[in-house]
């Protein structure tokens, strides 16, 4: 495993809605000042902000500019930072449904990405040090009021995308970080669901899972497990929640795909810790009487895990098989008949095997090393 030295760090912020008047909410100034006092750790060093969705109230050019002025601002505290300047190739952006519909529900027309110069996260990033493969899934173009859905084609780019990559080694070692604003999984409800009454129904309406929940988050997810994504950041409901999730029709028996939501900007941040011995936590901090609070540490995955998905990332690349079984018999007449059977053979991303080696387990001196030259 590639060692990074010094812990590295995501803060991940969601739910910012900026109101349509340009102005900073309440906010701002606490979590600018709990940024610059945490980039003074030493044990670690922020690498990137992620920002999954609802910038805005309502898809307005003056919230955007203040949601811009307000994200170099944080940058700078955190010391995500080029030439004295925020490095906007390390704030990390998707939209929300409030970023693409008034009050976020309902639809407009127009070039919302160009609204204010934010820099969305459009295309994958890949940093040239392998830490971190990063890109943007917009959950929210699409789907009717709330409720977001991922199109085909950008699934289908998505795809192409990592398989374009997959063949370079800095991305086989990297993070694989997918951001989206719609959730993923039903979040639990506290609700009781058998009140009556007006209000109470247009509650449970609203935040029934079928209203807000990604519309094909099937579909997505089934992709992101596909290509073995780590991690998934999200927004939308305001709370706080994590979950893992193992397909059992998934070829990698050791994968397991995390998803992580967090609480509304006001009301606090995660900074995601990617510790250089491999274990990866999430460290939730919480808004409590004027101040963030720090709140217990949620392990992502730990070192074992992380090794046991690189072996599986490199064997795909590589090429591999997945089980060999070796007999030997000895015939009444004292001849030697061996048996040999191997499972789950794989090609590798150069799509050609150009020999399988066998190693004998027997203690027979005249027996060596064989090997398979062609598979048909």
């Amino acid at each position: 495993m590639y060692q990074m030295g010094k812990d590295l760090a995501i803060i991940h912020i969601t739910d910012l809605h900026f109101p349509g008047g340009g102005g900073d909410p309440p906010w701002v100034k606490l979590f600018l000042d709990s940024v610059s006092d945490l980039a003074t750790n030493d044990n670690f060093k922020f690498y990137s902000i992620a920002v999954t969705g609802d910038l805005v109230n309502s898809p307005k050019k003056e919230a955007f500019d203040a949601v811009k002025t307000f994200l170099e601002k944080a940058a700078i505290a955190a010391g995500i930072v080029q030439n004295g300047q925020a490095n906007w190739n390390r704030i990390w952006v998707v939209d929300g449904n409030h970023d693409w519909r008034l009050s976020g529900i309902f639809k407009t027309e127009g070039g919302i990405k160009e609204i204010g110069g934010i820099n969305r996260l459009a295309t994958p990033f890949l940093d040239d040090d392998g830490h971190f493969f990063v890109f943007g899934i917009n959950s929210s173009k699409y789907g009717p009021i709330a409720r977001g859905r991922v199109s085909f084609e950008d699934l289908r780019q998505l795809r192409l995308s990592i398989r374009d990559r997959i063949t370079q080694a800095n991305l086989t070692n990297a993070y694989r970080i997918a951001l989206l604003h719609h959730h993923l999984l039903p979040l639990p409800e506290p609700y009781n669901w058998d009140d009556v009454g007006f209000t109470r129904t247009l509650e449970k309406i609203i935040n029934d899972e079928s209203f807000k929940l990604l519309g094909n988050a099937g579909l997505v997810t089934s992709v992101l497990v596909e290509n073995e994504i780590n991690l998934v950041l999200h927004g939308h409901e305001h709370k706080p929640f994590f979950a893992r999730v193992r397909h059992l029709n998934h070829d990698s028996q050791n994968y397991t795909l995390c998803v992580a939501g967090g609480r509304a900007a006001h009301d606090g941040l995660h900074v995601v810790r990617f510790r250089s011995s491999g274990d990866v936590d999430l460290v939730p901090y919480e808004m409590d009487k004027a101040e963030y609070k720090q709140k217990r540490a949620i392990p992502l995955w730990q070192y074992e895990e992380w090794r046991a998905w690189l072996w599986e990332r490199e064997s795909k690349r590589e090429g591999s098989y997945e089980k060999l079984t070796r007999k030997v018999y000895i015939t009444p007449g004292g001849d030697m008949i061996s048996n040999t059977t191997i499972r789950g053979i794989r090609a590798g991303h150069k799509k050609k095997i150009s020999e399988i080696p066998i190693s004998s387990a027997s203690h027979w001196p005249n027996l060596g090393t064989a090997c398979i030259s062609k598979v048909y």
